[in-house]
């Protein structure tokens, strides 16, 4: 070859070199890691799992901080927290903490929501991207349905709610309506959203008198979800990854597992708590003989060295159970020694069984006296039933009934409070229905004994979608107490059928009509007292006392307590009563604040005279209110009842103040 043909090959050469290095190099897609860890059971996850699961005590935070850690460890680049969790320990920081501090400045990080409640519904919002699916429900950030924005409980959640929207960059006025009962509307102008805290804006949100309840729809209208998913795929569609590999599954099942481990613990504290203070009364009591004593006290040394483990190992679940029965981990300390200062102390027992009856609720004769029957719904000071406990305790009673006649009710959780911090530590204590409705039903449930009148009704719950979780854990707690099962109080507050098959000489509870025998086939629990007999949770029917000794076994019976009960009706009576006058003053404010209001019909002298009734009726009633401190707030929904303006069961004095025509402070008039 000569030169002139090696200068001409060389050319060549690089002119190809040169044509394929202009030519573009086709990339490869990097594979994004995805991991997801499931905060609430996985799967479709009913309602049982959804209730058995909270936040910090069945999912510990430190445990979903270890899977957070090794997330890293399989290079995981997004994180999706499937959340499907009922709540969670308090308006718990901690999980906002590890969502700030941990996942955030290490991943993208998703929360993809089927259910979120309460504390659950914070860690969601917190996320900087939420998707929702298809049935997803968020709602309910409340320590109460009762709670107000001036209750300092309260004021700590309205905090987190506020850390949780910066946190998450979301409207603070999306969070607040989900965590107080105030409307929410919205107006958009070119493609921006304004929200309002009323009725004001195009599009109501969130109706007066309600808790904003987000699902997939309205979640994704006003900015708070991303996007609707039931998928992986079409999750990874919506967050825009063109090629994901699927990481982290073996921690997030080593998760999950350490999570049914706190679920099982914390079901098994339940039992221990409640073993160790009956058995603890029992030992206090002076009635067991010296070989039931002995048999009780080693039951009593087994339950509290099993409890005492497990709180070395879970100590907020048994904490979790102590304040659940109205007990701090001291007061259960010192039931197990045989201490518990709060247990009534050893005496010989008497020839005679002392039984006394007390009245929960008005009887028939001051029913008809009070002539508005649903005045009965807010006039039952427990504080009085506290004091009755204590005198009965003073005179030596053995056994107390109490006969429920009560619609409605002044509070579950009070009642179950005292309950089992009056009479069940002091007396054996017995329910006798008569009528048990709404809050006054799931409260009869914390009775480890009950029985029914001939013609004697237990009724279910009524609550409003947002707030049953509040309702079921209530329940819960007081089917704990009585040892009821966990069915029957779902079903109370739930509306859904009940049926009961006997396995092996036990009976089995169903939340549908599967069940050998069908207490009820639809539309929640309405117990008469065949009934009741017949499901196991009642244990008999009686009329007179007679037959309720009889029912009981208790021979010798020494009734005592009339003149303790006569005074507690005189403070029901006098309750209803101030309930009545409270309504005909807010009739003469109404009045009074309409003719203020149209000044131009009235001489100087009528309209002087008009804010003179106005002042003094509106005085008149806050004075009521300072007496019944106890009582006075849950009048509002019967007030707005009995003015006309609907069954409005979260009605707030504010709300009255307002449609009465004076102003929200309650210091001024219109």
């Amino acid at each position: 070859m000569g030169l002139t043909q090696i200068a001409y090959a060389a050319v060549g050469w690089t002119a190809l070199v040169a044509a394929a290095l202009a030519q573009p190099v086709e990339k490869i897609a990097k594979a994004t890691r995805v991991a997801v860890l499931h905060v609430g059971p996985a799967g479709a996850g009913g309602m049982d799992d959804l209730d058995d699961h909270v936040l910090n005590i069945t999912a510990p935070v430190e445990e979903v901080a270890q899977a957070v850690e090794e997330l890293k460890t399989v290079g995981a680049e997004v994180v999706v927290l499937r959340i499907n969790s009922g709540g969670g320990l308090g308006a718990d920081v901690l999980f906002l903490d590890l969502m700030e501090k941990s996942l955030v400045p290490r991943f993208r990080v998703v929360a993809w929501v089927r259910n979120a409640f309460c504390e659950a519904a914070l860690l969601g919002l917190a996320a900087p991207e939420l998707c929702m699916t298809t049935d997803a429900s968020m709602s309910a950030i409340v320590s109460s349905p009762w709670a107000t924005p001036r209750d300092s409980v309260m004021v700590n959640w309205l905090k987190q709610g506020e850390r949780a929207a910066a946190m998450g960059r979301r409207p603070p006025a999306i969070v607040k309506a989900m965590q107080v009962i105030s409307p929410l509307s919205v107006t958009e102008r070119m493609g921006e959203r304004r929200f309002f805290g009323d009725d004001s804006g195009e599009v109501v949100l969130n109706p007066k008198g309600e808790v904003l309840r987000l699902d997939a729809a309205k979640g994704l209208w006003c900015g708070v979800s991303l996007c609707t998913v039931d998928t992986r795929a079409e999750l990874v569609a919506a967050l825009k990854l063109e090629k994901v590999e699927w990481v982290g599954e073996e921690i997030d099942r080593r998760l999950q597992e350490r999570c049914e481990k706190a679920r099982k613990a914390m079901a098994r504290a339940s039992e221990l708590v409640r073993g160790i203070v009956l058995h603890a009364r029992d030992l206090n009591s002076g009635v067991l003989d010296p070989d039931a004593r002995t048999v009780a006290r080693t039951a009593l040394a087994k339950q509290w060295e099993e409890l005492s483990a497990l709180r070395r190992v879970w100590p907020r679940v048994s904490d979790w159970w102590c304040s659940l029965m109205g007990l701090s981990w001291e007061d259960v300390a010192a039931a197990a020694t045989e201490a518990a200062p709060k247990l009534p102390p050893k005496r010989e027992p008497h020839r005679s069984t002392r039984v006394a009856v007390l009245n929960i609720g008005v009887d028939e004769v001051t029913r008809e006296r009070l002539k508005r029957p649903e005045m009965v719904a807010a006039s039952v000071p427990l504080s009085a039933y506290a004091r009755a406990a204590a005198e009965l305790k003073e005179a030596g009673a053995d056994v107390v009934v109490l006969k429920i006649n009560e619609e409605y009710g002044c509070g579950t959780g009070a009642f179950v409070d005292l309950i089992e911090g009056s009479f069940l530590p002091n007396f054996r204590t017995v329910g006798w229905v008569d009528r048990a409705i709404d809050e006054s039903g799931v409260a009869a449930l914390a009775f480890p004994e009950v029985c029914m009148t001939p013609h004697g009704y237990w009724g279910r719950a009524t609550c409003h979608v947002w707030n049953r979780k509040t309702c079921d854990a209530l329940a819960a707690r007081a089917a704990a107490a009585g040892k009821r099962p966990r069915e029957l109080a779902r079903a109370f507050v739930y509306a859904t059928p009940l049926s009961v098959s006997v396995v092996n000489g036990k009976r089995e509870y169903r939340c549908d009509a599967g069940g050998d025998l069908v207490i009820t086939a639809c539309d929640g629990v309405g117990l008469n007292a065949q009934l009741a007999e017949e499901a196991g949770v009642s244990i008999g029917t009686a009329e007179t006392r007679e037959e309720l000794a009889r029912l009981l076994g208790v021979v010798g019976v020494e009734w005592i307590g009339a003149d303790v009960d006569a005074r507690v009706q005189v403070r029901c009576e006098a309750a209803g009563h101030d309930l009545q006058r409270v309504r005909d003053l807010l009739t003469q404010v109404r009045l009074a604040a309409q003719a203020v209001a149209a000044p131009a019909q009235l001489s100087q002298a009528q309209l002087a005279l008009a804010r003179a009734k106005r002042d003094v009726a509106w005085a008149k009633i806050q004075q009521i209110r300072e007496a019944w401190p106890e009582l006075s707030g849950q009048w509002p929904p019967l007030l707005a009842q009995g003015a006309g303006w609907g069954a409005n069961w979260d009605a707030t004095w504010e709300l009255v103040a307002q449609e009465a025509g004076v102003e929200k402070n309650g210091a001024g008039l219109k």
